[in-house]
């Protein structure tokens, strides 16, 4: 069995799809981070396929069936495009006051 998928979507935003392969070429231009979790029988597979278009990721695998009475995603910090240019801007910012 080979897992396949052509396109990722954004939770907040459905309508909104990347091609993988595009979308791994925005993660090295622009030197992004991603995780990626999954919660089936095999979530190497998954893995495996992300890495394969080129994605590299920090994973989350979780059993199948997993009880989200615990939250496996509290040590992940989530950020938003706005908040890494914001980070950016403050970075220069701290950098020009120290001329």
């Amino acid at each position: 069995m080979t897992t396949r998928v052509a396109a990722a979507y954004s939770l907040k935003d459905p309508a909104r799809r990347i091609e993988l392969a595009d979308l791994a070429a925005e993660q090295r231009r622009n030197q992004h981070k991603y995780v990626a979790a999954a919660g089936i029988g095999q979530p190497d597979r998954f893995f495996d396929m992300l890495a394969r278009v080129g994605l590299e990721i920090s994973a989350i695998g979780l059993n199948d069936h997993y009880d989200f009475a615990h939250n496996p995603f509290v040590d992940t910090t989530l950020r938003s495009r706005a908040d890494h240019r914001e980070g950016r801007r403050k970075m220069r910012r701290q950098s020009n006051a120290g001329q």
